[in-house]
């Protein structure tokens, strides 16, 4: 996967991506689901996904450090 070889490229201990839908439907992905973001951390050659659910839309900023928030959680319960 590409944030793993960035993880080895870069010669980082963690790599995580990110990909989803906060809350606009993007046209060119149709099939996203707004509230809906996927994830996973990358920690040696261990791969530990994870998906985001019910993101509570006040703004884009909020929305963003409610995921932010929720991986870092997901983060330390690994380290």
């Amino acid at each position: 996967s590409k944030f793993m070889a960035a993880q080895k490229a870069f010669e980082a201990d963690i790599a995580i991506g990110v990909t989803g839908v906060l809350a606009n439907i993007d046209p060119e992905n149709s099939q996203g689901t707004p509230g809906t973001v996927f994830f996973a951390i990358a920690s040696g050659d261990k791969v530990h996904p994870g998906k985001i659910t019910d993101i509570p839309v006040t703004n884009r900023h909020d929305s963003k450090l409610y995921v932010c928030s929720e991986i870092f959680g997901r983060l330390n319960d690994l380290l």
